[in-house]
């Protein structure tokens, strides 16, 4: 008769709980595509979850802006409108921000004298063609990335959706306890883990630079890319 049983269970892939420890589980409804042992973030106070991106894109001008400006950009390959100088700096940022959030899925506001933000809903963002031209002087605009997600927990596997979970499906996530995760670098056992941005995907790596704290870390090690395991244990 067997006496001896494992308490690690032999599922190797991602998203899949590593033993029969105790886990805090929970779900919400997806903004955008999650992948099985990603990441899933959300922002403060929302009840959906997502895959995280830099959604948030700073611009800085270096100077203000005068009299026969003309401001145009593009954000993920679409143009905005181009905006004229207005009656002086100040109400010419307002009409900017206002043209970028008049675009699809874009929200934008002054949070500076020069500094507009500009936030896309969970959609990695990317500026272009940002230029002022006319007038006797131009600005440059420069822009920056951010996101402001926090780390919700990780997506469990489950055999009912075919690899990843999409926009509205419930997804369960493991707030506490030990799951497969993806990872995009090698790690170490008790590496600190963080969520790596660099990519969209929400995989895991080690690398704290601009990357999303998880308070978690990692109980196995890997060569580079691959499957590792994470300890997390968020409220």
């Amino acid at each position: 008769m067997n006496t001896s049983y494992p308490l690690d269970m032999p599922s190797p892939f991602a998203g899949a709980l590593v033993d029969i420890g105790i886990t805090d589980k929970k779900s919400a409804p997806a903004v955008n595509t999650i992948e099985f042992g990603t990441a899933v973030v959300s922002e403060v106070g929302s009840e959906s979850v997502a895959t995280p991106v830099n959604d948030v894109a700073t611009l800085t001008f270096n100077a203000d802006l005068i009299a026969g400006n003309k401001t145009n950009l593009k954000v993920n390959g679409v143009a905005m409108a181009e905006i004229l100088y207005g009656t002086n700096h100040g109400a010419t940022m307002i009409a900017i921000a206002a043209a970028l959030s008049a675009m699809t899925g874009v929200s934008a506001s002054v949070t500076a004298a020069r500094v507009i933000t500009v936030k896309t809903n969970h959609v990695e963002i990317a500026i272009s063609d940002a230029l002022v031209t006319e007038g006797n002087s131009q600005a440059t605009i420069t822009p920056a990335y951010t996101h402001d997600n926090v780390f919700r927990g990780v997506a469990l596997h489950t055999h009912c959706t075919a690899g990843k979970y999409v926009q509205y499906d419930a997804v369960p996530y493991l707030t506490k306890g030990r799951i497969r995760v993806v990872v995009s670098e090698a790690v170490a056992i008790d590496d600190v883990a963080y969520v790596d941005l660099s990519p969209v995907g929400g995989k895991f790596c080690k690398t704290s630079s601009t990357n999303l704290a998880t308070g978690g870390v990692f109980r196995s090690a890997t060569s580079g890319a691959g499957i590792a395991v994470l300890e997390i244990n968020l409220p």
